[in-house]
């Protein structure tokens, strides 16, 4: 039972250590849409309000870190889509710029092409 307990408590604690984990896909974002995460989950998390003076305003803050954080997922998949399309397009051209197979040689020729160090 102690054993399954540590077991279970060393893969969590992997998951946030080892490469690829949620620390290092915060530190791929850039400043800006760092700030921009902290923001939103931080109203998320501790549920700001603010009340007017006299007690007839009241703005909950939660739909602005809920907007902050999609805002982020917005445009990291649209610089996903981005890099996807410039990869596709990479493609193309080195398609483009690869010689055409080699022709085939009839049976009973030989071919050979001199190389030169």
């Amino acid at each position: 039972m102690r054993s399954e307990i540590n077991s279970q408590e060393g893969l969590i604690w992997r998951w946030f250590i080892l490469p690829g984990g949620p620390q290092n896909s915060f530190y791929r974002l850039t400043p800006a849409r760092r700030l921009l995460l902290a923001f939103g989950l931080m109203l998320l998390l501790f549920k700001v309000n603010w009340t007017g003076q006299e007690g007839q305003t009241s703005l909950n803050f939660e739909f602005v870190g809920v907007a902050c954080v999609l805002l982020v997922l917005i445009l990291e998949l649209k610089d996903k889509l981005l890099a996807r399309g410039e990869l596709e397009s990479g493609r193309a051209v080195q398609r483009a710029m690869s010689p055409e197979p080699t022709p085939s040689v009839p049976d009973g020729m030989s071919g050979s092409s001199p190389i030169r160090k």
